[in-house]
């Protein structure tokens, strides 16, 4: 870059960039929640870690950190920042924030922890995820046990062999959220609620026990007490005590 830092060559390029990753992102991520094709929705994924896995690094990134920090500091100076309009400031304050809470203002080694952490936290955050995704649990159940889920619906559930009248109802959102809804029968939505509720329990304990552990030993590198007053820092209730 040429020439003192300003808003239109430090700020804007930035705010562009976050605009079209998101964009971009989105679109890409968005088959590996719903594609019926599971080569498509491997691909999303693997491209979802590639994302997660740049963002990781973009947001470590200390001349990063240092560019943003000497242009705010001489935008205050020069006055610049005061001719900026709020949701400008707003921008540049949250970025500068959320690298404070990335741990920019420690040493080079402990940087390098936090960020090991957070690939790893952001690794078993997606194999949680993608374990849901690809979750295979249905129910069976008779049609008569589907009365208020609309007909058309339920014609789309997909025949139990040999039972004439039975139909499979998925864990899959098209499918369980109005057998959830809608269904009259107590017995059905209950049956539906716990299998629901419980999908992907062998798998995803083991992550999610060691998730919780990193999530807590990041927070702890970051200076706070918990993973849930590190979170609720940011949020209307600052605080574990006001949840």
């Amino acid at each position: 870059m040429e020439g003192a830092r300003s808003f239109k060559n430090t700020i804007e390029p930035i705010a562009k960039f976050e605009y079209d990753c998101g964009k971009i992102g989105n679109n890409m991520q968005f088959y590996k929640h719903m594609s019926t094709s599971k080569e498509l929705r491997d691909a999303s994924l693997a491209a979802s870690k590639k994302l997660d896995d740049f963002g990781i690094e973009l947001w470590m990134r200390y001349d990063f950190f240092q560019a943003m920090k000497q242009y705010k500091d001489a935008s205050v100076e020069s006055k610049e920042w005061d001719t900026l309009d709020a949701e400008s400031q707003r921008f540049v304050d949250r970025i500068l924030r959320d690298f404070d809470r990335n741990g920019m203002q420690f040493p080079e080694e402990k940087r390098q922890q936090i960020k090991t952490l957070l690939t790893q936290i952001s690794d078993l955050e997606r194999d949680c995820s993608n374990n849901i995704n690809n979750d295979k649990t249905k129910c069976e159940f008779e049609e008569k046990d589907l009365e208020g889920i609309p007909e058309k619906t339920v014609d789309k559930f997909e025949k139990v062999p040999e039972k004439e009248g039975w139909r499979y109802v998925s864990m899959k959102y098209p499918e369980v959220l109005p057998a959830l809804k809608l269904c009259k029968n107590e017995g059905t939505r209950e049956k539906l609620s716990l299998a629901y509720n419980t999908r992907c329990v062998t798998e995803n304990i083991p992550l999610l026990e060691d998730l919780v552990g990193k999530r807590h030993e990041v927070a702890k590198l970051l200076g706070f007490s918990s993973y849930s007053e590190y979170i609720l820092a940011i949020r209307m209730a600052k605080a574990p005590m006001n949840v």
